[in-house]
């Protein structure tokens, strides 16, 4: 339902009326989309201050068989086996992230953390999460917040 693309169940528990128009519109009203996805993602165990993710660069015959959302690692070891982000900005050192190459090998790659699997509570599609990840860094200045 809606620009948040909600199920009837969730609209009745999690959308709001942000900016107190008397109604909870998720269709026409901005306001009311962006603060019932925020209550959502908070309700699935969102961690505010933390990154879902970031697109990293595989070395010269890198081992696939670690991809894959069950395969999580802390990333001083994905450093260590040499992943390194695209951007220059360092991985989200002192948590664990699991490899995700929803092209498959020779596709983009990113390192995601635990906000990317709370995304994924909402739904199963390693590229919704990707989009929504996208989509909240775009908002907060390009930049993905991210823990310390």
């Amino acid at each position: 339902m809606g620009q948040c693309q909600f199920m009837p169940s969730t609209y009745l528990r999690y959308a709001v009326d942000y900016d107190g128009a008397g109604r909870r519109d998720i269709w026409y009203d901005r306001a009311d989309v962006l603060a019932s996805i925020a209550n959502f993602l908070a309700h699935l165990g969102w961690r505010d201050g933390e990154g879902w993710g970031q697109r990293v660069a595989l070395p010269p015959g890198f081992d696939t068989s670690w991809s894959g959302l069950e395969m999580r690692r802390p990333t001083g070891e994905w450093i260590r086996v040499g992943v390194r982000s695209l951007d220059a900005r360092p991985l989200a050192y002192g948590t664990e992230a699991s490899l995700v190459m929803p092209d498959g090998v020779g596709g983009p790659a990113w390192l995601v953390y635990d906000n990317f699997r709370t995304i994924m509570r909402w739904n199963k599609s390693t590229y919704f999460a990707g989009a929504v990840g996208y989509l909240a860094d775009a908002m907060v200045g390009g930049e993905p917040v991210r823990r310390s």
